[in-house]
């Protein structure tokens, strides 16, 4: 049987940055999807939004949505996920 493995995804438009939070969370047994904007991540949770258990986002994002706006979506709409 395979155990489950939160999933959380880390909305951040910096690369760097991204890959970096992406790391230490990977290190502590979650399963990371990496979104580079606000709009890619509404199409993650779109598919898999029931499957996420934490979202970490920049505040600052390249597009049309910030980060505060993405969380206040994902709060409304998966209020399971911890922003």
């Amino acid at each position: 049987a395979t155990a489950f493995k939160p999933i959380a995804l880390v909305v951040e438009d910096e690369a760097l940055q991204r890959e970096y939070l992406a790391t230490l969370l990977e290190e502590s047994e979650m399963g990371v999807i990496q979104c580079a904007s606000a709009e890619a991540a509404l199409r993650v949770l779109d598919k898999m939004g029931g499957c996420v258990s934490l979202m970490f986002t920049d505040v600052n994002l390249a597009g049309r949505m910030d980060g505060l706006e993405l969380a206040r979506f994902a709060k409304a709409n998966f209020p399971n996920i911890h922003v």
